[in-house]
C-alpha cells in the first residue's frame, strides 16, 4: 500500500480522507462497497505522461477508488514522456481492449479528436478530465470551464501588474483552437471589469510551444515596459529549460495552468499568479461519471461536470504545494480561500 502525507493528527486525517475519497458527490458510497454479484467494470485511465506531477496522482486515486468500488478494476496507463502522439496512439490501442469505459487526460485535443471518436462508435465510452475535447464525441468533461478559466486569468491581473503599470498582452491560440476558444473569448470580455487595465497586444501563437517561445519574446523586446503577459496555457513554457527565464526581469505573468512543475518560477517571482483547480477533485469526478457509463444503460445526466477555478498566488503557494502533495498520495484536501 502507497503511503500516505503525514498530517499533524494522524487518526482525524485518515477519517478525513475516507469520508472525502475521491470528492464529495452524493453517488459515491460513505464506506467502501462489499462485494455483490456486480460483474466487474473495467476502466482504463490515460493519463499525460509518467515523467509528469499528476502520474503519481492518478495511481494513488485509482488505487483508493478500487477500495471504494470493489467490482470496478482500474489500469493507468501513459506515455513516458508528454507526447500527443504517443498518447494517441495508446488511445489506439484500446480499440481491441477489454475495456468498458476510458479516461483521459488530453494533453492537446487535436490530437485525439479522433480515436475518441471511433472509441465512442466501438462501444467504449470515453470521459475527459482536466483539458476538453469539446467537439469530439466524449461523453462527460470533468474539469474547470473554458470561460471559467478565462475570467480568472483577467482577475489575476491585478496579482501580476507591478505598481504603476496598467498594460497586458495576451498569449492564445486563435479561433481555430476550440479547446482554448472559450477562455480567450472570456478573457476579453472579463478584463474591462477588472479596472483600468489595457491589452497591448494579443498574440496568436496556434497552440504551438516553438512559436509560443519566439513571438513571446519578440513581442517583450518590441514592449519592453507592458506590466506583464497572460499566458491561456503553459504552451512556451513547455520548450524552456527549469532555469531558463522567458520574461525579462520586472515583467509580470499570469499563466494558465497550476502544475507543480512551475511552482519553481513562482518562488523565483517570474510568475505571479497561476489559474488552477482542485485537480483531485475533478479526476474523482471523471472516473465516477465513467463508472456510470459502464454500468448503465441510460446515457449520463450531464456532459460537463465542473470544477471551479482557483488563483494561487505566492502568498498562496505554500498551501497550494501541500494541497498537491497530499492529491499524489490519495489524499484529497479542501481548497484554499484566497482573498
Amino acid at each position: 500500500m502507497m503511503a500516505l502525507c503525514r498530517p499533524t493528527r494522524p487518526a482525524v486525517a485518515a477519517a478525513f480522507g475516507l469520508i472525502l475519497c475521491l470528492g464529495c458527490d452524493s453517488d459515491r458510497p460513505a464506506s467502501p462497497l462489499r462485494t455483490t454479484d456486480r460483474p466487474t467494470v473495467r476502466i482504463t485511465l490515460v493519463g499525460e505522461a509518467k515523467s509528469d506531477p499528476t502520474w503519481p496522482m492518478l495511481v494513488a486515486a485509482a488505487q483508493r477508488f478500487e477500495t471504494y468500488y470493489p467490482y470496478a478494476k482500474l489500469e493507468v496507463i501513459a506515455p513516458d514522456r508528454p507526447s500527443p502522439n504517443q498518447q494517441q496512439s495508446l488511445l489506439e490501442g484500446l480499440l481491441e481492449a477489454k475495456t468498458n469505459a476510458i479516461c483521459v487526460i488530453p494533453i492537446e485535443a487535436p490530437a485525439v479528436r479522433s480515436v475518441i471518436d471511433r472509441l465512442v462508435k466501438a462501444g467504449r465510452p470515453v470521459v475527459t478530465i482536466g483539458r476538453d475535447c469539446p467537439s469530439s464525441r466524449r461523453a462527460v468533461y470533468c474539469g474547470p470551464t473554458e470561460s471559467a478559466i478565462g475570467r480568472s486569468a483577467a482577475a489575476a491581473c491585478r496579482f501580476a501588474l507591478p505598481e504603476g503599470t496598467n498594460t497586458v498582452m495576451v498569449l492564445h491560440a486563435g479561433d481555430g483552437h476550440e479547446a482554448y476558444r472559450g477562455r480567450y473569448y472570456a478573457f476579453k470580455e472579463t478584463l474591462p471589469t477588472e479596472g483600468n487595465i489595457r491589452i497591448l497586444r494579443q498574440v496568436d501563437c496556434q497552440a504551438n510551444p516553438l512559436q509560443a517561445v519566439r513571438r513571446v519574446r519578440a513581442q517583450s523586446r518590441l514592449f519592453p515596459r507592458v506590466g506583464c503577459w497572460v499566458m491561456l496555457e503553459d504552451w512556451p513554457l513547455r520548450m524552456l529549460r527549469p532555469k531558463e527565464r522567458l520574461l525579462p526581469l520586472g515583467c509580470g505573468m499570469v499563466l494558465c495552468n497550476g502544475s507543480p512543475k512551475y511552482f519553481d518560477r513562482m518562488k523565483d517571482g517570474e510568475i505571479q499568479a497561476m489559474v488552477a483547480f482542485d485537480y483531485y477533485d475533478a479526476l474523482g469526478n471523471g472516473l465516477r461519471a465513467a463508472l456510470r457509463l459502464a454500468s448503465a444503460s441510460a446515457p449520463e445526466s450531464a456532459s460537463i461536470i465542473s470544477t471551479p477555478t482557483e488563483i494561487i498566488t505566492a502568498r498562496r503557494l505554500a498551501a497550494y504545494r501541500h494541497r498537491w502533495d497530499a492529491w499524489q498520495h490519495g489524499v484529497p484536501s479542501p481548497p484554499q480561500t484566497l482573498p
